[in-house]
């Protein structure tokens, strides 16, 4: 080989090299780079599904799940997967909020039919300023009081601790309406009355409607999904 073809042909590797390194490799690398940043908001996406279907929450973002159907950076089989997953969402998401529905009316029916010094028991719970629960809201006691009816384990201990928390020793002044005179008493009588075991046996019955057997055969059911998803992406 004459010395002119050796030094053209190192010429082109040398070309070829200068190429791949200027145009091909940062290609690759951005692909890369793309690929493993889908993945990341993937299991993330997916985790805070778990996180939230594991504290019973109303899970309104499913609909993240459907970001990646034509995503060339997720296997097809992963697409399939993150779909069934968000419509499974979306049917949890569906008979959770009428699990709540059912909830919030009993809890105020019963609430409203229990009396304690012959005044309603709702009434006596916005006196100590726990008209959050009595309104039907998740929040304050009354999260922990419909998450332990989603998962079937309300007891009248749980929800009295629920409701005694931070206001242990809360008294309030009230009128005797005999007397008229003023009177004190404790969220800690009103808890521990009959009036209100009455209420927690009550949406204690809850536990067994269907609608809420439902959400909890549908959670268990994502939960399995996600983390195996979570597992493989």
């Amino acid at each position: 080989m004459e010395w002119w073809q050796i030094v053209s042909a190192v010429a082109a590797v040398f070309i070829a090299i200068s190429q791949y390194y200027v145009w091909v490799l940062p290609i690759r690398k951005r692909k890369n780079q793309e690929s493993k940043d889908t993945k990341a908001a993937v299991k993330k996406a997916l985790m805070d599904v778990i996180n939230q279907i594991q504290e019973y929450e109303a899970l309104e973002r499913q609909s993240k799940l459907r970001e990646w159907d034509n995503n060339p950076f997720i296997p097809k089989r992963w697409r399939k997967e993150l779909t069934e997953l968000a419509d499974l969402a979306k049917e949890y998401y569906k008979w959770r909020w009428e699990s709540y529905l059912v909830i919030r009316d009993a809890f105020q029916l019963v609430a409203a039919n229990q009396r304690f010094e012959d005044t309603p028991l709702d009434e006596w719970l916005k006196i100590f300023g726990l008209w959050e629960t009595t309104e039907g809201r998740e929040r304050g006691p009354g999260e922990t009081i419909y998450k332990a009816i989603y998962s079937a384990n309300l007891t009248f201990e749980l929800a009295k601790e629920a409701m005694l928390e931070n206001k242990r020793e809360l008294i309030r002044k009230v009128q005797n309406k005999i007397s008229g005179e003023e009177i004190g008493i404790k969220l800690r009588d009103i808890v521990e009355s009959d009036a209100f075991y009455g209420l927690v046996k009550g949406l204690q019955e809850l536990q067994e409607r269907e609608t809420i057997k439902i959400v909890r055969e549908i959670r268990g059911e994502l939960l399995s999904k996600g983390k195996f998803m979570e597992e493989a992406v």
